[in-house]
């Protein structure tokens, strides 16, 4: 459409980092005590989990 501005549905930015994606649907991760959870399947990354 001509005029119209393309606006991206993505959720990352340029300051985004593969580590802050759920790796089993890669939801964004939420930092919740040492741990980065996903909210939408309930999978987990601990702080051991990362270089």
């Amino acid at each position: 459409m001509r005029g119209r501005i393309w606006e991206s549905h993505d959720t990352a930015g340029p300051e985004d980092w593969p580590a802050q994606f759920c790796p089993v649907c890669s939801e964004r991760l939420e930092s919740r005590h040492g741990k980065m959870l996903c909210p939408r399947c309930g999978s987990f990354l601990s702080c051991s989990d990362f270089p």
